[in-house]
């Protein structure tokens, strides 16, 4: 089994909303690849033990994960007794292609008494991963910052209103003698756009709003 490693940073990224599965068959062999949205290892691992159990008449229960995003980010994979690089990698290699992160890929395979080949197996199970990713709804998986704002009661409203534009969240909120002070997260890939519009604020707002990144 391969250990967890760091990947590439990106900044946008897909994740599953809820499980997905699908159905593919290559020379009697049937792939069975089950998608599952999930946050941590414990909780990957979990999913295993049940599906190991579910299948346990299978052949192979080859997997792939993504957890996180950015440099965070984890990926495992296993070829669970498959030739080496045959199953697992391209099932990872279906999440990269897909952007997918905080997912699970199980691929189930029964076989069918006809040997694929090394090259056989690959696309098979990258195939069959990649199907299952298809059919799963899907949600925006951003890269974020956070950011300490600070402004008085005056220009609250306004403050505010521009979060609800950059879909801003709200991590802490304390009220203070002159205003309020927010610890929010702002999506990676919009953070000039808000630095362009918290300058804004600032510069005609003065000493009624204050800004930094963490």
């Amino acid at each position: 089994m391969k250990q967890p490693k760091v990947s590439e940073e990106n900044t946008v990224f897909k994740a599953p909303v809820e499980p997905a599965s699908s159905i593919y068959k290559e020379k009697s062999s049937k792939f069975i690849s089950l998608l599952f949205p999930v946050s941590t290892l414990e909780e990957a691992e979990e999913i295993r033990k049940k599906i190991s159990k579910e299948y346990h008449d299978a052949t192979h229960h080859c997997f792939a994960l993504r957890i996180g995003i950015g440099k965070e980010m984890v990926e495992k994979f296993s070829d669970a007794g498959e030739p080496s690089h045959t199953a697992g990698e391209p099932i990872l290699n279906a999440l990269k292609q897909s952007g997918v992160s905080n997912a699970l890929c199980i691929v189930v395979r029964y076989f069918g008494g006809t040997k694929l080949g090394t090259g056989g197996l690959i696309r098979a199970y990258n195939k069959s991963a990649l199907s299952s990713i298809e059919s799963a709804k899907m949600k925006d998986l951003f890269e974020t910052e956070d950011c300490i704002l600070e402004t008085g009661f005056q220009t609250e409203g306004i403050l505010r209103h521009a979060l609800s534009k950059f879909s801003a969240r709200i991590l802490k909120e304390e009220r203070t003698q002159n205003g309020i002070k927010l610890e929010v997260e702002i999506a990676k890939n919009r953070k000039f756009e808000f630095e362009t519009k918290a300058k804004e604020i600032k510069e005609k707002w003065k000493n009624e709003f204050i800004w930094k990144w963490k």
